[in-house]
């Protein structure tokens, strides 16, 4: 069986729906330049230490985290609440 066929537990799928349905990024859809601010305070710091674990520069984590960052702005309207 593909992992696709699979069922999504009834408490998984609310907690999915639950996140589509996020402040956050009904915010960000809108436009809202305070909630993408919010998102960057929010996810940034997380996102770095990532990054900087994988590219082991911090030159290019700090281009890779900008990118990153500028793709969700210019996706903003597209965002599906996967955050």
């Amino acid at each position: 069986m593909n992992w696709i066929d699979q069922e999504v537990p009834i408490e998984n799928a609310d907690k999915l729906a639950a996140r589509r349905e996020d402040p956050l990024v009904t915010a960000i859809q809108a436009g809202v330049p305070e909630a993408f601010a919010q998102l960057y305070a929010t996810y940034s710091r997380r996102l770095y230490r990532t990054i900087i674990g994988i590219a082991k520069n911090p030159e290019d984590a700090q281009d890779a985290l900008q990118e990153t960052f500028l793709r969700a702005l210019f996706a903003g309207p597209c965002l599906r609440g996967q955050i």
